[in-house]
């Protein structure tokens, strides 16, 4: 008797499973060769006589933007030629013109992780603009995919306007914006005894330290501070995690009340990024001060404050995160001085 059944080897049926998923395999394989190409070229910082540059408006939309472009045009076109009858093909959705992209961004995001993790404080900076920008390119490619020879022209101009856009923005000047972070802490101790916390601060213990987000991603902890000589023109040196280091030349003094520094880097070794980005064109904090109000009933209020600037192409987004991080830095500090203040107190 015939066996009417064909039978199916074990690797035909894994084949059969997995080819729904074939799509989206190419899909972040197309976004990952072209998202290393942008990250490459544009870290070199130019393309011939070209100048790019990785802070900017391009680099951050446009190339999510491509990359959303591409990875839906990849996961389309690849779709369609998978498809044995294309007149019944399933176009793109809505839904997936949004979230397709956002598999692309994060195949990309996900690498350069894995090739340095400094780069994770700028991804999660980055956030809210890649994933709406790719989610754009996902929808541009949705809304014209009826037209073929269009979705063509739209990915080639897409996949070269960063490379294009790039050397026009670098020829408009960067402004210069100052942030300065003000945060204040209630101690219960008294002026002298939380003065003596701040000028010169003891190494900091494993157990001093608490679990914070922003060490997780980048942000170094503080050691400890030596003071030369508490008078204007000593200084004051601040050390951090990763080789960090902070000259501060104190320009205003009052015992037990107040103490305004400039700040300089002055790392002796070379900092793994984001931090190589400080005393530098883009990013720098430059002065510090604090200041101690007392209160009618013997504690104190700690103030501290500090002033940086930033000078990219995005001024106004990226202050509200740099204010943010100082912010969070600072109430750290804080909270070390406050804990040895009020064991001593």
């Amino acid at each position: 008797m015939i066996n009417k059944y064909k039978s199916v080897s074990f690797s035909e049926r894994l084949f059969k499973f997995f080819t729904p998923f074939r799509a989206y395999a190419i899909t972040i394989l197309f976004a990952l060769a072209y998202g290393y190409a942008c990250v490459v070229v544009f870290n070199n910082g130019a393309l011939g006589e070209f100048d790019l540059e990785t802070f900017s408006w391009t680099f951050v939309f446009l190339v999510p933007y491509a990359i959303g472009i591409a990875s839906v045009s990849s996961n389309y076109f690849t779709k369609r030629w998978m498809k044995n009858d294309v007149a019944d093909y399933r176009k793109i959705t809505f839904l997936e013109a949004i979230f397709v992209p956002w598999l692309g961004v994060f195949a990309v995001s996900l690498a350069a992780l894995v090739l340095t993790l400094g780069f994770l404080l700028c991804f999660v900076i980055s956030i809210p603009i890649v994933f709406p920008a790719a989610s754009f390119g996902g929808l541009s490619v949705w809304l014209i995919q009826k037209h073929k020879k269009c979705v063509a022209i739209l990915i080639a101009c897409a996949l070269f306007a960063p490379f294009g856009l790039s050397p026009v923005e670098a020829e408009f000047e960067k402004e210069r914006q100052t942030v300065h972070t003000l945060t204040s802490i209630h101690i219960n101790a008294n002026a002298e005894t939380v003065w003596n916390e701040i000028g010169r601060v003891e190494l900091i213990t494993e157990d001093e330290h608490r679990f914070n987000w922003t060490h997780w991603v980048g942000i170094p902890r503080p050691v400890k501070a030596i003071l030369s000589d508490p008078v204007v023109g000593g200084m004051r040196v601040g050390y951090f995690e990763n080789g960090l280091k902070f000259e501060e030349e104190i320009t205003e003094i009052e015992e037990n009340v107040l103490m305004r520094f400039k700040i300089t880097e002055a790392s002796d070794t070379l900092l793994p990024a984001p931090l190589d980005v400080i005393d530098g064109e883009v990013f720098d904090v430059v002065a510090g001060m604090y200041e101690i109000e007392p209160l009618e009933d013997g504690t104190v209020l700690l103030h501290f404050s500090s002033e940086h600037y930033l000078q990219t192409r995005f001024n106004r987004y990226g202050a509200r995160w740099t204010d943010y991080l100082m912010h969070n830095l600072q109430d750290y500090i804080l909270g070390i001085i406050k804990a040895r203040a009020e064991q001593v107190g």
